[in-house]
């Protein structure tokens, strides 16, 4: 029974990290799609760079904290909160609006996959601080 009991918490320690991870690498997925778009209308739209340069520094930090709570390091779990927390709040934070088709599309300081990657991010930083 005690058996049972170690492998339930080594599952639990490996839920937080595991959602930074899969946040982490969509934020790296969407980063190399912006760089692919964006860079086409740069010249007419200067701030897209920040989300270009942004995107990536957020989704490498949490790949990164990920990693480091897999091999208990114990700031990694800090880390990777704070970075969901930040990725979160910039997600929501315009800095342009670019007209598109008679609508207007507004780009944030970061980017993502329909909201869900930032919040998989803060999700698992906050499993690895209750689990870890």
């Amino acid at each position: 029974m005690e058996l049972k009991n170690k492998e339930e918490i080594k599952i639990k320690e490996y839920i937080g990290p595991g959602f930074g991870l899969v946040g982490g690498i969509m934020l790296l997925l969407v980063s190399i799609l912006f760089f692919s778009e964006y860079s086409l209308i740069l010249e007419f739209y200067p701030l897209l760079i920040i989300p270009e340069i942004f995107t990536p520094i957020l989704a490498i930090s949490a790949i990164i904290s990920s990693l480091l709570v897999i091999n208990r390091k114990r700031f990694g779990k800090f880390v990777l909160f704070f970075v969901g927390i930040v990725a979160c709040i910039t997600n929501f934070i315009p800095i342009q609006t670019i007209p598109v088709n008679g609508g207007v599309l507004n780009i944030t300081i970061s980017g993502n996959f329909f909201i869900i990657d930032p919040f998989l991010v803060a999700l698992g930083g906050l499993f690895s601080l209750i689990f870890n």
